[in-house]
């Protein structure tokens, strides 16, 4: 009788424990996990593919990561290139992953098509905290009203962020910035800047775009050019000895969120004004 009471407080107790077990999110890059991490909380366990100095655009997810991304509860897919083939192959294993479409309409303008880092817009990203927020309802509805009061607090939070980097750069005299790689249309939609990137088509950059870049940029009287963190810069440094500017770098991908756009705002007022 004791070892029949055993087996089942032993079956009780490794129920409680599964069910206690955060969510098992995976996401494209660190931004968003930063997102799910402040939607969900304590409920949450968030693993990103592309890890801090590796790109969207080159990255080769390890066998590891496809079988940890296999046994996960959720997927937030965000528009990078490596999505469609990788997603593929684990709903191949797994058919029953969740994945959560946060991609943008097509009926975006035009300019902001192909460029994937949606999260660059405060804006935006106060959208897809709310669709994050309802999922994770959805899955976890035991935890639903902190989930819920989770994302009120981070919405408000965006919403100063988005009104303290408007400050920024409201009185710009040149509202245009140069960077190499084009992850910026959606922070410039916001703030309406002229995002000049070198990088055309997702092409490499020859002699001809770079002239045209410098064509562009003359009596803009831009003070920086912007480079990207784990991209060669060649063409970045020829632009700036044209331009008689200076190169600082703009990350996409940082983690920290806040204080990156708060720091990104801060660069491009300064090359602006």
């Amino acid at each position: 009788m004791k070892r029949l009471f055993s087996f089942f407080l032993f079956l009780v107790l490794t129920g409680n424990a599964l069910a206690n077990e955060p969510l098992q999110v995976f996401v494209s890059v660190l931004p968003n996990k930063f997102f799910v991490e402040r939607v969900g909380g304590e409920f949450v366990k968030v693993e990103s593919l592309v890890k801090t100095g590796e790109t969207p655009e080159t990255f080769n997810p390890s066998p590891s990561q496809i079988t940890r991304l296999a046994n996960a509860d959720l997927y937030l897919r965000t528009g990078a290139e490596f999505e469609h083939s990788l997603l593929r192959r684990v709903q191949a294993v797994n058919q029953n992953i969740l994945i959560l479409d946060l991609r943008q309409d097509k009926a975006q303008p035009s300019h902001l098509h192909g460029d994937a880092h949606i999260w660059t817009s405060p804006r935006l990203v106060q959208q897809m905290a709310y669709q994050i927020s309802e999922q994770l309802k959805t899955l976890l509805p035991e935890h639903a009203d902190q989930i819920g009061k989770n994302c009120e607090m981070f919405i408000e939070e965006l919403k100063a962020l988005d009104e303290e980097i408007a400050g920024y750069l409201s009185s710009l005299k040149h509202r245009e910035f140069i960077v190499f790689h084009p992850a910026w249309s959606y922070f410039a939609a916001d703030y309406d800047l002229q995002q000049i990137a070198l990088e055309h088509e997702g092409k490499e950059p020859g002699a001809k775009r770079i002239a045209t870049v410098i064509k562009a940029a003359a009596g803009k009287q831009i003070k920086t050019v912007f480079k990207q963190p784990a991209i060669m810069h060649r063409a970045i440094d020829r632009i700036a000895e044209a331009l008689g500017a200076g190169v600082e770098t703009l990350d996409p991908l940082a983690e920290d969120y806040a204080n990156n756009l708060r720091s990104v705002a801060k660069l491009i007022a300064a090359s602006g004004s």
